[in-house]
């Protein structure tokens, strides 16, 4: 069984996922690089949203600020080159640097470190302390692993094992703007 397979067992797809389809060549051309196979199918499976209200997976589709694989040219509060202590990685688009693809409801970051062919990037965990931690395996890989209770970090909580993990789906409201599940989306009052 892969890795794919597994995750799809663990956490039932949703019916209609948002924001998984558009120009990969496009969305490749503007980060600068080609994207894991396994992230392209964890896109397409699932879409734009969240593991167990903890994991929010970001796609390279849509229109909403809040969902969007991007890079950043310098960490948030100073440069990587008079930092490198506290952040020993330099952020994409730079050689080796770290790619965001998902953050968690605690605004932790899910990274890969784009060192080497993309199906070997890692994924970094990037705490909003500033703590990094890194897992040898891809996103699909550490997303089931991290459900399935096989991945662990001491970065981000544990899914609790009294629960059947579960994904939801961002989605339109009626005005035109987006929801997340309640409580879940950063700038919201619920």
């Amino acid at each position: 069984m892969t890795g794919h397979d597994a995750l799809a067992r663990l956490v039932t797809p949703p019916t209609a996922p948002v924001e998984d389809r558009g120009d990969r060549t496009a969305a490749e051309t503007a980060l600068g690089v080609r994207l894991p196979d396994d992230y392209k199918w964890l896109v397409a499976t699932y879409g734009w949203g969240e593991f167990c209200d903890l994991l929010h997976l970001h796609t390279p589709f849509g229109t909403n600020g809040y969902n969007r694989v991007e890079w950043q040219s310098a960490h948030p509060t100073e440069s990587p080159e008079h930092g490198r202590e506290r952040y020993p990685y330099p952020l994409h688009p730079a050689p080796g640097g770290l790619l965001i693809w998902g953050t968690t409801m605690d605004a932790d970051r899910l990274c890969w470190l784009t060192d080497g062919e993309p199906e070997e990037w890692p994924v970094v965990v990037w705490s909003s302390e500033g703590w990094y931690e890194t897992h040898p395996t891809g996103a699909v890989a550490f997303v089931e692993g991290w459900v399935g209770g096989s991945v662990h970090s001491r970065l981000i909580g544990a899914m609790d094992p009294d629960l059947a993990p579960w994904f939801n789906t961002f989605r339109p409201v009626s005005t035109g703007a987006w929801s997340c599940p309640r409580g879940s989306c950063p700038m919201t009052s619920d």
